[in-house]
């Protein structure tokens, strides 16, 4: 089966050129980049020669850039990092609400640690109203950080007017550039930034390597302490290997965008006008034109993030949902699910049973809620006290789906008072097992089982 990656926002393939790169540091070049002897020597060189095209790549001077393990360690590092040695002069940040976790979960424990920090909202388009950014600020704000291209639905923010908001107001400005830097023309001066975050495999470099920009003379707080590595500022044994790939990519990366952009938004251009032609309630999400060159978003309405991925990546088509079904693709390990699901639920899922509804119904039972994303409907017919046929209409995840699947068809044939019996272990036991996360689809199943007895029952006494 021929398989398609249309996840690139999550992570990138290696460019040979830049494993090429990394091999002599994971063999020979084995020595620690503070030894004073040759093979020390050596890593040293290709650290600092990385350091070169990274800084080359952004326009930033080769001391400005700061190797890190990732585009989060960066944005923890920059946020926490900046406004704790800035906090004599103020404690209150501005940060959107767009921004990745690794940007709120760092505003929150700066609020946890005595800060106030403004979670400014976008518009439709995605976009953060630099006014807003305006009236947000107060005599105590010493730190703003605004993401520069969206990874959810690829807007890209207008960080150059912010950024002068910021300067006029002598404010530090960071701006999480993760899914921005290498695949767009990123310049540090022109947008103005005193902080900058980036990883490589962004960019067709290696995991485990991210950098954080910061501007000559600007004051940070190290998260890592220990010994003397990259300016005293991130202590630690740099991942030599990791970071000349990065170098690479990097050097990659400046001499290649415009070609790759100009392809990959071709392809992007052609993929959004098909699917908004030829699909109906399907829109698009972000900016039309103000957006990343390869990124390409969609709300599909009346169906179910979870299900639709589950359905794709079965087929070899591997993407990512909206923001809060990200991790969990990433733990389905993009082989249909079968990481997270047992086989049983996956062929329940993807060829389910008894779909649909009973005009005729004799009972009918709804279970669920739309405002958490599952709703069970199942319909039976009963006969002498015993259930003759079931079925079902969902809208939910694939656990849903199957779990309505296997419902239905363990009812049949079954007296009330055995259907009754039914529990949401029993139906997860039928399913080969649950994750936990996903045990109240079980609940729902039996939960919509028994209401439709108890409807049957309740028509019974009436008539």
């Amino acid at each position: 089966m021929e398989k398609i990656y249309l996840d690139h926002v999550a992570t990138n393939p290696m460019h040979p050129e830049a494993l090429e790169a990394m091999l002599p540091f994971l063999k020979e070049d084995f020595g620690n980049p503070l030894s004073l002897y040759p093979p020390g020597a050596k890593a040293k060189e290709a650290i600092e020669g990385a350091r070169g095209s990274v800084a080359s790549l952004i326009n930033a001077k080769p001391n400005e850039i700061i190797f890190t393990a990732s585009g989060a360690e960066s944005n923890n590092f920059a946020l926490r990092g900046i406004a704790l040695a800035l906090q004599n002069k103020g404690k209150h940040i501005i940060v959107s609400k767009v921004e990745h976790h690794s940007i709120l979960n760092s505003a929150r424990f700066l609020e946890k640690s005595g800060f106030a920090a403004t979670y400014l909202p976008v518009d439709k388009s995605g976009l953060v109203d630099p006014d807003s950014v305006q009236k947000a600020i107060t005599k105590e704000t010493v730190l703003i950080s605004i993401i520069h291209a969206s990874p959810e639905v690829g807007t890209i923010e207008p960080i150059a007017e912010i950024a002068k908001i910021a300067k006029k107001n002598n404010i530090f400005f960071h701006t999480d550039a993760v899914a921005s830097a290498g695949n767009i023309p990123v310049d540090v001066r022109e947008l103005g930034v005193d902080a900058l975050s980036m990883t490589a495999h962004q960019f067709y470099g290696p995991k485990g390597a991210g950098a954080l920009y910061l501007k000559e003379g600007t004051r940070i707080v190290p998260l890592i302490y220990g010994g003397i590595q990259e300016g005293g500022r991130r202590a630690g044994t740099e991942n030599v290997p990791a970071i000349a790939g990065m170098g690479k990519a990097a050097e990659l990366a400046k001499r290649d965008m415009g070609k790759r952009s100009d392809y990959v938004k071709t392809l992007r251009d052609k993929l959004i006008s098909s699917v908004l032609s030829k699909i109906t309630n399907v829109y698009l999400t972000g900016h039309p034109e103000q957006r990343l060159p390869g990124h390409a978003s969609f709300v599909v309405e009346y169906i179910e993030g979870e299900a639709m991925l589950l359905l794709l990546s079965a087929k070899g088509i591997y993407v990512a949902s909206v923001k809060g079904d990200i991790a969990l693709f990433k733990r389905l390990g993009g082989n249909g699910g079968r990481n997270m699901y047992s086989e049983k639920v996956m062929e329940h899922f993807t060829n389910p049973r008894n779909v649909g509804e009973l005009p005729d119904a004799d009972g009918v039972g709804t279970e669920g809620n739309p405002v958490c994303g599952d709703v069970m409907k199942i319909f039976i017919k009963v006969k002498d006290n015993i259930i003759t046929d079931a079925k079902f209409k969902t809208f939910g995840c694939g656990a849903a789906i199957a779990v309505s699947s296997m419902v239905t068809e363990m009812v049949k044939g079954k007296t009330l008072d055995e259907a009754l019996k039914i529990s949401k272990e029993a139906v997860a036991n039928e399913l080969g097992g649950l994750p936990p996360q996903k045990m109240h689809c079980s609940n729902l199943g039996a939960d919509a089982l028994h209401k439709a007895i108890e409807d049957y029952r309740q028509r019974q006494v009436r008539s």
